[in-house]
């Protein structure tokens, strides 16, 4: 799980955005950076199809609360540096 820092205006934005479609804030970003990843680099071989479908999947794994914490992967990389410098 990522976390970003909003400045306070645009979050407000975002949250408005978000009630008036139904939509939850956190829902309403993965949806809205899914749709410009798409727009974006749709058709560019930087992010070709496969990779924009793993991005989709990924976003579903975190609506579906499937996430592992950023805390988790700092310990396991830390772990992993720890190992090959014991060597």
């Amino acid at each position: 799980m990522a976390a970003i820092q909003i400045p306070d205006e645009l979050d407000i934005e975002i949250q408005h955005a978000a009630d008036s479609l139904g939509r939850t804030k956190d829902e309403f970003v993965r949806e809205a950076l899914s749709v410009h990843l798409e727009e974006q680099f749709a058709g560019q071989s930087e992010f070709p199809e496969a990779l924009i479908e793993r991005m989709r999947q990924s976003l579903s794994q975190l609506d579906r609360g499937e996430a592992v914490s950023s805390e988790h992967v700092d310990k396991m990389f830390s772990d992993w540096r720890s190992q090959r410098t014991a060597r």
